[in-house]
Order: structure tokens, then sequence, then C-alpha cells
């Protein structure tokens, strides 16, 4: 009895063992493959894929079928439809096939031999519209055949192959890919090759770059032992292609015969999708195309280059005002000014660096301005200045004041200059360029904000020393110096030019004086302080601030 129950629970699980051995083995039935991907058209990207059952093509499939994803994301709508009977269109091959010593008759089985008789079948088996060329390679790689249709052409120059040398197969799919810049057809690379790499210039990474970067399915085949499987393997896997393995040059043929089945089937579907990009930078994108049919799935990728267009991108450039002077132990207001932002991307985040040396002045705080109402603003300490973030839900699109920084000057004795640079802006949205600027604070010392010079030689000339604070609101203190003795005047004029204020110094003897301007009534904004003296004249910028 127990025995006749350890026989029904053993078939039981022979069963259950068979079927899923037998769904595994429908599910690997299922494969889908990316012909052409087209971006010829962007924003509109094509793509004719088809999708086979073992052997034969899948029929009866519609859009409904697949799903299309561009760098992980879900695409929609997709459109298009499938043709049961359409031929994939020709194909341009790029046959590369090894030759080093351990091809030959000396050091091997005489592989060779059997690698020129499967691709000279290969040949026979291409379509009326195909095309087909020869590179073989040892130590280096050689240019055997361009392009052309004639298979009698092409199968003499295959069996004129001759065996020598090492082995340089990522050479030689680096020259293969060049050769294939510009090919209109499908483009499918046949390597072969019975040894590792040991005489090439370039990696396999940049040889896996190569065929990506032009659109090149690669269809890999290891001969023999001597090999780097995972390398030719992931070669054609990043290019939807496949890696075979042969174990003996009597298996090329059937390699070569089922290579001929994946290019040639018949059962086309063609895909379209509007792409989301817009930043149109000449970047690499992978496209993923899944396709599911009677609870089976399966995925292919191919890349694709968008176009080089620099008007796609955005600008952002962040300034304050290049000429500042503050007195030690005193405030100032720098206003950190929009100077240039895109409307194609308005941002709504700004952050920035801003550098200056932190034991001559202090950050305060950061305030808003009309731009940025709403916004939040946190502030960082950097090992020279702080880093100063702003956010908000409201896109900035006009330029101006972006923010006030507050600063407090150190107390010191001596007169000294600061750099203050901003830089290091980042913006959310991508393909955004940005920029900062370079300026100083001249923070004036307590002494010679004290000391009265004596009168000044007359070989010196008059000059306008400092405007503090600036920005000023409505009140800045004017220091100057007069090398003779006589009347001064200050002028403002605004930003067109129009004069708005005059105003005539109170000391009018030989030697340092300070005065103020009242900017009562004028509007914020820049202005240019004018300081005539009788043997000379002077300017400064100057912004007011409310």
């Amino acid at each position: 009895m127990i025995r006749h129950f350890r026989f029904i629970l053993q078939s039981v699980a022979a069963l259950l063992c068979a079927f899923a051995l037998f769904a595994e083995t429908a599910q690997a039935q299922l494969s889908i493959s990316i012909d052409t991907l087209d971006a010829s058209q962007f924003p509109t990207i094509r793509a004719k894929v088809k999708v086979r059952s073992g052997s034969s093509a899948l029929t009866g499939l519609s859009v409904a079928n697949f799903t299309v994803f561009e760098d992980g994301l879900i695409q929609a709508p997709v459109t298009g439809g499938c043709d049961d009977t359409a031929q994939s269109g020709p194909v341009s091959v790029m046959l590369i096939i090894d030759k080093s010593n351990s091809m030959g008759p000396i050091i091997g089985s005489n592989a060779i031999v059997d690698a020129k008789s499967a691709a000279t079948k290969f040949v026979d088996r291409l379509g009326a519209g195909d095309e087909a060329a020869l590179l073989s390679f040892n130590d280096s790689p050689s240019y055997d055949q361009n392009w052309t249709a004639d298979k009698t052409l092409l199968k003499n120059r295959i069996n004129a192959i001759r065996t020598s040398g090492g082995t340089a197969v990522w050479d030689a799919i680096i020259t293969g890919a060049i050769y294939m810049r510009g090919r209109v057809n499908r483009k499918v690379m046949i390597v072969l090759t019975d040894g590792v790499d040991t005489e090439s210039n370039s990696s396999f990474n940049a040889a896996r770059d190569s065929v990506q970067k032009n659109n090149v399915r690669v269809y890999s085949i290891g001969l023999g032992n001597n090999i780097n499987t995972s390398e030719l393997r992931s070669l054609a896997t990043a290019t939807g292609g496949r890696y075979y393995n042969a174990p003996s040059g009597a298996d090329l043929d059937q390699i070569y015969q089922d290579i001929t089945n994946q290019i040639t089937p018949t059962g086309i579907c063609e895909l379209r999708y509007q792409s989301r990009l817009t930043c149109l930078d000449g970047s690499l994108h992978r496209v993923e195309i899944e396709v599911r049919h009677s609870n089976m799935d399966d995925r292919d990728n191919r890349n694709y280059t968008l176009p080089y267009d620099s008007t796609s991108f955005s600008y952002i450039t962040l300034a304050s005002d290049a000429d500042l002077a503050v007195d030690a132990g005193a405030s100032i207001t720098v206003p950190l000014q929009l100077t240039r932002v895109s409307s194609n991307r308005p941002p709504r985040l700004f952050r920035f660096d801003v550098i200056y040396d932190t034991t001559l002045v202090r950050l305060d705080s950061v305030t808003r301005s009309r731009l940025t109402t709403g916004y939040s603003i946190t502030t960082a300490a950097l090992a020279l200045g702080r880093r100063i973030t702003l956010n908000g839900s409201t896109a900035v699109r006009d330029t101006g004041i972006l923010a006030f920084a507050h600063f407090s000057a150190h107390d010191r004795t001596e007169s000294v200059k600061t750099p203050f640079v901003i830089q290091a802006v980042e913006v959310d949205p991508a393909c955004t360029i940005t920029a900062g600027n370079n300026s100083s604070i001249t923070i004036n010392g307590v002494c010679r904000q004290a000391v009265q010079r004596a009168p000044i030689r007359s070989t010196q000339k008059s000059v306008l020393l400092a405007v503090s604070p600036n920005p000023f609101n409505p009140v800045a203190r004017i220091r100057y110096r007069l090398a003779l003795d006589g009347p001064a005047v200050l002028r403002l004029y605004d930003t067109f030019g129009r004069l708005v204020r005059e105003t005539a110094v109170a000391s009018t003897t030989a030697g340092e004086h300070q005065t103020v301007v009242d900017g009562g009534g004028l509007a914020s904004g820049s202005y240019l302080l004018e300081f005539i003296a009788p043997d000379s004249r002077d300017t400064r910028r100057i912004s007011l601030l409310k």
C-alpha cells in the first residue's frame, strides 16, 4: 500500500515537472526582435518588429499586444499595425571572420574551412535586395570586400581568406561599425571568433558602444572553448542580437541557417509613438518593446540618437552687482539678479553657491523678491560661503531680482576686498545651461573711516572713494576726495541716461570728505552716480532697493 502510494506521488511529481518543463519551453518559444528603429522624423519614432513562436512567424497580432518603453517610461498612445504577410525588407550584413593562426591547420583543426563553407552558404541564402560586406581579422582588421549584392564576388573573397597572426576582434568590430555608417537597410553584423582578444588597441566597451551608436544588431559566434563567452554574449544582447556557441566547425552551418531565419522572417508589425523628449542634444536613448500573447511575453530593445539643435536648450544666468562696498561693522543688501531666463523651460528650483570670505562678511538672511513670492528659502554652510536654495510652485519666467542676500561686514581696522562669486546654478528643468558671475565686496576699515587725511598734493586727482551701503534705501553715504579746494557736485542718472538728482557736495576743501545722496521718490533700480570736481570726473554704478 505504501509502495503504491509512493508510486502515485512519484507519478504526480513527474507529471508536474513535465508540465513545468512544457510551460517553460512554451514561454521560451515566444520571441520579439526590433528590425528597425527610425528616428529620422523625430519626435515620431517608428519601429518595425517581428514576433516568432519557435521558428515560425507569429500572426494575428495587433498594436494592443505591444507596450513601448522609452528610457524606462511607458509611451502612449502607440499606433500602427501588423501585416502577417509582409517581408521585413532588405538587410545589410557585415560578415566578420576570424583568420588568426588558431583557425588554421597548424594550430587548430582547420576550422577556417568550416567557417568559409558556412559563410558562403549564408551568402547564397541572402535575398535579392540584400547586400553584404566582408571583414577578416588577425592582428588587425582587413576590409576584404566593400558592400555588394554580387554573391559570386562575395563568396570568392570569403574563400580567399588565409590564416595567420593573433586575434584583434574588438578592433575588427569597431572597424566594421565604421563601414556600416550610412547604410539605409537594416544593419546586421555576424562576428565569428575562436579565441580571446590579444591584439586589439580598443576595448570591449568601445566595441559595444560603436555598434550601439550605429544601430547595428550583432550576432556573435564563439567557436570552440578558448573564448570569452560573457563578452560575446553581452555584445549580442546589448544590440538585440543573439550569441551562439559552436563546439566545433561542423556546427557553424546550422548557426548561420538560424541567423538567416532570424533576419529574414515574414510577418512585420510597425509601431509608432511621439517621443516626449524636447531637448535635442544628440544624446543616446533606449527603446524597449514588450509583446504579450497567450500568457507569454518577451522584450527587445534598440537605441536611437536624438538630433542636435541648440535652440531647444534653456539658459539661466544669475548675477550680482559688480561693484559692492560696505563699511566695517555695517550691513549690506546684495540683489541676486536673474539676468537671463528662457521661456521654454521656466524653472521652479534654484540652487547655487555664493562664494565669499566668511572671515570678512557673514550672510544674515535671504529674502524673497517679487519673482519668488511664495518660494521657500534654505541655506547651508560651505567652506567658503553658503549654498542657497529657492523652491516654489510658480515658475519664474521673467528676468529681475530673484532674491536679496543680507550681509554684515565684520569689524576690522584696515580695508580689504573679498571676491563675491555666484557659481554652480542648478535648476529643475533638464537641458538647461546655467551661469553665474564674479564680483567683489570692498570692506572699508574703521581706520580709513575715522582718519581724515591731510591736504593732498596738487599732483593727485579728485576721486569718488566709496558708496555705502550699496544698494541703498533711500540714503547713501558718499565718500570723496578733493585734490584742490573748490566746488564739486554729485549727479545721479537713470538707466536711460536721464539726470534725476543733482547735489552739491558739503565740503569743498582739499582732502577726504563725506556727504549723502537721497533716493527718496526714485524707483528701485540701477543708477549711475557721477562725481564732478574742478580737476576730474569719476563715476560709480549704484542700486536703489526699496
